[in-house]
């Protein structure tokens, strides 16, 4: 999170997002906290997981706010279906089943100094939009 030189955020580091957190690095931060909740719990390529579930766990941590739901973060979802992390199996209203393409890894971006998460099957590519710089194999 903000203010967190190694890219890791725990419970206790900087305030947890919102959708309405007006911070610039907020945006970035809570995608990269999705790929992390989503490496730390989800990390099976037989699990299917959704939304709902990702999102109280950032909760439980919190990385967002209680009042944070799913139709606050819907545009990070729908962005890891297009960058082949994950995929939509099912859908009802606002909740998206999901699952991995393949596994994820956890990586250090020697150009933003963030630790980021991407699946085997994506671009090697920072997912940080702040950042984008090509991460080694």
């Amino acid at each position: 999170m903000a203010g967190d030189p190694d890219g890791t955020a725990g419970a206790g580091d900087a305030p947890a997002a919102t959708a309405s957190d007006s911070s610039t690095d907020a945006p970035a931060a809570l995608g990269l906290e999705v790929r992390r909740t989503i490496f730390e719990n989800f990390n099976d390529l037989e699990l299917r997981f959704t939304n709902d579930e990702v999102l109280d766990i950032m909760r439980k941590k919190g990385v967002v706010d209680d009042v944070c739901d799913v139709c606050d973060v819907e545009s990070d979802f729908v962005s890891l279906c297009k960058s082949g992390l994950v995929r939509n199996i099912a859908q009802n209203f606002n909740t998206m089943w999901l699952r991995l393409f393949d596994v994820v890894d956890e990586m250090e971006c020697g150009a933003c100094s963030r630790t980021v998460h991407l699946g085997r099957a994506e671009e090697r590519a920072c997912p940080n939009p702040g950042c984008g710089a090509p991460l080694g194999t």
